[in-house]
């Protein structure tokens, strides 16, 4: 026999569940159905990052392309890996062919990069550029370090305030460091580069029209993409 209420009216009996989750006569409150994509988003983050944490150790090694305009770098490290490269610098253009317009006066002199590849990690950078030029550099360019592999794919895109190359006059150089976090990196070929693009937001995602630095072995004329290193994480 179901029991009244002080009002005469039939209460409801609920099993342990049904009171823990909310369930009243078969509806769901909403609150609750909307976490589900949340704790499923969250399992298939744990998921990812499980996938690059499994494993001991990994060994991360150069992989740049040989001859006299590749960067020279070296890589050192066992947990966190350091890479290191000096850069040539490109002479401007005697030949009858116009220049590419987006080979800029700003050259690199140096990249120093330490990262992990298990888990989330800080990738600690530093960039010295050197303005080639005999005038200061006027445009306002947002500078972007970015990490993908060798089909394309993207896995770190992210913007280094730091950079300002305004603040470089004709024949200096400046050094611009700083710190960002990143996601692990399974077994693969990855680059680490540098995306600068047209500041008129019409032109941001043409390549054609990339700032390109004046560098021997770094441009990329097809992607306008600028390569700083490239490397490969095994297991």
């Amino acid at each position: 026999m179901i029991p009244l209420d002080p009002h005469g009216r039939k209460k409801m009996r609920f099993s342990r569940l049904q009171r823990c989750v909310g369930l009243r006569r078969g509806i769901v409150i909403p609150a609750i159905a909307t976490a589900f994509p949340v704790f499923a988003s969250m399992a298939m983050a744990e998921s990812h990052a499980g996938a690059t944490e499994q494993g001991s150790s990994a060994v991360v090694t150069l992989s740049s392309p040989q001859g006299v305009t590749a960067p020279a770098c070296k890589i050192s490290g066992d947990d966190e890996f350091t890479i290191s490269c000096n850069y040539a610098t490109n002479p401007s253009s005697k030949s009858d062919a116009p220049p590419d317009q987006r080979v800029s006066d700003i050259a690199l002199d140096r990249f120093d990069v330490s990262f992990k590849v298990r888990g989330e990690n800080e990738i600690k950078w530093t960039l010295t550029f050197r303005n080639t030029g005999t005038v200061p550099y006027a445009d306002s360019r947002t500078v972007y370090v970015a990490i993908d592999d060798d089909a394309g794919h993207n896995y770190l895109r992210r913007f280094l305030p730091q950079i300002d190359f305004r603040k470089i006059g004709p024949g200096e150089s400046a050094t611009f460091s700083g710190k960002l976090l990143s996601a692990g990196l399974r077994p693969g070929h990855y680059a680490f580069e540098l995306w600068i693009p047209n500041p008129d937001s019409a032109l941001k995602f043409n390549p054609s029209y990339n700032m390109l630095l004046r560098n021997k072995g770094v441009s990329d004329l097809s992607t306008g993409l600028n390569i700083l290193a490239r490397f490969t994480v095994e297991q």
